[in-house]
């Protein structure tokens, strides 16, 4: 006799008591493994991990993963493609901190990965990273996209660092890139400004042999987010401040919620991961979210690209 499943339990978003949402059938439909029942895609809420599962299951279903359930059934590449994942990455004294979050379930995520080869090669495949670096450069002169930063930001514009141009980017000292840019522009580069040097030089190489990766990694300056996040007014107080750090985590537990910003905060050591690069990267995460519904912004509109194609944009 075959078993029928709740009409219910098979409706796209359904989470059962242990905590298994349906993402829905898979598409074309695939036959199950239980009688007249088709293969539908779950998730677990508690571990971010998928499976597939009959029809008939899904009411009592238990992660294979993390709860001891049955194994699942196969799910297909494109139907594991199917998951919407996004991230937000700022950078650490450890390397790149990324908070992603999975759309279907709302569970939120983080690690550190040492270099940004390992980051883009994050094992949840996030359908946009949105990462506060700059990509895409300019032979000479300022790009446009930090120009029109530094206007929209008003009293935080220095918080926007000038670029490096492409021919000073591999230079391994500060004095190197400063005779460099010194020479072209007539202007030298700041403590500050060669700090981000190295990880703009990783992020360039991956970029520059691979293009089409900018069609998922995105850049953004976590204060332009924390501008369109707050009505398109800046922020009051400097970041590293008291008051600062209270009204960017205010922004960020109104939305994600506060106990997983407590989660985060426990999960590093301060030294490092600080408290600002958690809130950054909850505000790349924001943008990254908007950018996947279609909601976020750009400058400039449109796009620049630089002499290797990339584009020079700032997402918020």
């Amino acid at each position: 006799m075959a078993k029928h499943a709740n009409k219910g339990t098979t409706r796209a978003g359904y989470i059962n008591r242990n905590g298994q949402i349906n993402i829905g059938r898979t598409e074309p439909s695939r036959a199950g493994t239980d009688h007249g029942q088709y293969i539908y895609i779950i998730k677990c809420t508690k571990c971010g991990e998928s499976y597939g599962a009959n029809g008939s299951d899904i009411f009592e279903r238990k992660c294979p993963f993390c709860q001891r359930g049955r194994p699942g059934l196969a799910l297909l590449a494109d139907e594991i493609n199917k998951m919407a994942i996004v991230a937000g990455v700022d950078g650490c004294k450890t390397g790149w901190v990324c908070v992603a979050k999975d759309l279907d379930t709302g569970l939120i995520t983080s690690e550190v990965f040492s270099n940004a080869q390992l980051l883009l090669q994050h094992k949840l495949e996030p359908s946009v990273t949105a990462i506060d670096i700059p990509i895409g450069l300019t032979e000479n002169g300022p790009r446009q996209c930090d120009i029109e930063a530094r206007q929209i930001l008003g009293p935080r514009a220095s918080s926007v660092f000038p670029a490096p141009i492409r021919p000073a980017l591999q230079s391994n000292t500060r004095q190197h890139a400063d005779e460099i840019r010194r020479k072209i522009e007539g202007k030298g580069v700041s403590a500050q400004a060669f700090g981000i040097y190295k990880k703009v030089l990783e992020l360039d190489k991956i970029l520059s042999a691979q293009p089409q990766l900018q069609q998922q990694v995105k850049e953004v300056h976590p204060e332009v987010c924390f501008w369109a996040w707050n009505n398109k007014r800046a922020m009051s107080y400097k970041k590293k401040s008291n008051d600062g750090r209270a009204e960017r985590r205010n922004l960020v537990a109104k939305h994600f919620g506060a106990e997983v910003i407590e989660d985060i905060r426990a999960k590093y050591l301060v030294k490092c991961v600080s408290h600002d690069d958690i809130y950054d990267a909850f505000a790349a995460l924001w943008t990254a979210e908007r950018i996947f519904a279609g909601k976020a912004g750009v400058i400039p509109d449109p796009s620049p690209h630089d002499a290797i194609g990339l584009r020079m944009e700032m997402w918020y």
